[in-house]
């Protein structure tokens, strides 16, 4: 992802045509006989023949020009409430992914500290207690500030730590956090936790604090877990293309305040004016307003991502191009007929090419550039359906081995730059007619079509590929620890295989086959693959 949108529309080059010649009236020349009898003289001729020649065409050039206005017009009008149309439609779907996106990259966060639950002791302490003896104290405390240690590696949290009625600390919260709220720590966040009624919450900004998202929920009557992230981690979860860049995403509190704006210059103000004013009469929806293409949806987590761009960025080319069809009509007479056809072109062209740049970034991962899983599995099923006999195709399912460990030593963007040269590997290795995907995190898949092959040539086909992309794995190591001066970097892969027909015919069956495989290879030492028929 990402998407204010920015449309391109190209105009036909310049088109030439041969116009009619005006009739051009000669002189009628006769020649006078001078007689001495009787003076002869000139006969006379209608004295108005120009001027009615001049209203004729005058008059030809007006009824040509109000005929084409009069069928362009009605086609620019449709033209462009077409593409608002697909436009709203698009921007929609792709606010919702940007909604999933971020209610992914939140749960996370929440998954982790669900680990605390899992010690019975965090559910029963109350460091408040002075019936406790200290060496029980110590053993408990020692117990939890291990546990939050091990989620912190886990995920990139700005504060991690439990506090207590009395404001009793286990684990260290940020230097930020203890001298923005001192002795308030537990009185505040538990009043904003009894205020949201929920065992748990997202609290976006306390008294206009801007840099981090705290998380607070309840480990017991006497135990307050509270977490944060920073708000600005939201900039790879809001990824826009830069096609797109005129987009502009954001991210809002129940009380419409902006938690994370891609242009970075709002966040911790109020949304703009234009926009408040119109956001929640079409919930969950796009919608134009009078400035404003706005996109609404609601996470799951009590924010809502907002996507908006202003109409006269959408239209501009449109608008352009009705005055230059007006224009084209007064000047060019004899293009009367074949305005209406280069209109239409004009139209429809350039709304292909926004359409499908719009429809490519709804269906596509943006780091990868590869199917996401949604579409990859649509593709797919569609692809088995119509699959007859003579068909034949391999599922790979492909794990990145170790993952994790480039995450946690190298960092996201060194994880980003590995994802994303996969990515491009994966476009290389295969076919342009193979199907490829990401479905998860690290996990790839691909359908590779081998029509009229038999099964010996298909399993060989599967083979060669996969040697092929392990060995261009090894390069791309070294690649990328130069590129990004991280010398641990190590990009390795376990590859699942189904074959169709055989081990399944749909695409859950060969993905349930296909991921055993992948287990086996896993499990067999990584770096290698297997076929499901050996499992």
């Amino acid at each position: 992802m990402v998407y204010c949108f920015h449309y391109h529309y190209r105009l036909p080059s310049e088109t030439t045509g041969r116009a009619d010649e005006p009739i051009r009236s000669t002189p009628l020349d006769k020649a006078m006989k001078k007689t001495p009898e009787k003076k002869m003289t000139k006969p006379n001729r209608p004295a108005n023949a120009q001027r009615i020649r001049r209203i004729l065409i005058l008059s030809y050039l007006v009824i040509t020009l109000v005929a084409v206005a009069a069928s362009s017009i009605p086609v620019l009008l449709l033209s462009s409430n077409a593409l608002k149309n697909k436009v709203t439609s698009l921007l929609y779907t792709y606010t919702s992914q940007l909604v999933q996106n971020s209610d992914t990259y939140l749960s996370g966060y929440e998954s982790q500290v669900l680990l605390l639950f899992a010690d019975s002791s965090a559910l029963q302490y109350d460091p408040d207690d002075t019936s406790l003896s200290q060496k029980t104290r110590n053993v408990t405390e020692n117990r939890l500030k291990n546990t939050l240690q091990r989620i912190r590696v886990m995920k990139n949290y700005g504060d991690l730590f439990l506090v207590s009625p009395a404001n009793h600390l286990i684990g260290a919260p940020s230097l930020y956090t203890q001298t923005k709220y001192g002795t308030m720590l537990y009185s505040t966040f538990h009043d904003a936790l009894v205020e949201s009624g929920g065992e748990s919450v997202w609290l976006p900004v306390l008294g206009k604090d801007n840099s981090r998202i705290y998380y607070v929920r309840e480990l017991n009557p006497q135990l307050l877990l509270i977490a944060s992230v920073y708000a600005m981690d939201f900039t790879n979860v809001f990824v826009t293309p830069v096609d797109f860049s005129d987009i502009c995403v954001r991210l809002i509190s129940q009380d419409h305040t902006v938690i994370y704006s891609t242009t970075s210059d709002d966040i911790g103000q109020p949304l703009p004016e234009e926009i408040e004013k119109r956001l929640g009469e079409h919930p969950n929806s796009a919608f134009f307003s009078q400035d404003y293409l706005i996109s609404e949806a609601e996470c799951a987590h009590g924010f809502t991502v907002v996507c908006s761009v202003a109409t006269k960025e959408i239209l501009s080319d449109v608008y352009d191009l009705r005055l230059l069809t007006l224009t084209i009509a007064g000047i060019t007479l004899f293009l009367a007929v074949l305005a209406s056809f280069l209109l239409s072109r004009q139209i429809t062209k350039p709304l292909a090419v926004v359409m499908d740049n719009l429809h490519q970034r709804a269906e596509y991962d943006l780091l990868t550039n590869l199917l996401d899983k949604k579409t990859f599995e649509e593709h797919v099923d569609r692809y088995l359906n119509s699959c007859g006999p003579e068909m034949s195709c391999s599922y790979l399912q492909i794990d990145l081995d170790n993952f994790k460990h480039i995450n946690d030593t190298c960092g996201h963007a060194v994880g980003d730059e590995v994802l994303a040269s996969v990515g491009a590997l994966l476009n290389s290795t295969f076919r342009k007619d193979d199907i490829k995907g990401r479905i998860g995190g690290d996990e790839f898949a691909v359908l590779l079509c081998a029509e009229g092959k038999s099964l010996e040539k298909l399993c060989e086909i599967t083979r060669e590929s996969c040697i092929r992309l392990f060995s261009s794995m090894k390069y791309l190591s070294t690649t990328i620890a130069q590129k990004t001066g991280t010398k641990d970097v190590t990009v390795s892969a376990s590859v699942g295989i189904a074959i169709f027909g055989c081990d399944g015919n749909t695409f859950q069956e060969l993905y349930q086959c296909a991921d055993k495989a992948l287990y086996v290879s896993k499990r067999s030492g990584k770096n290698r693959f297997t076929f499901y028929e050996s499992v």
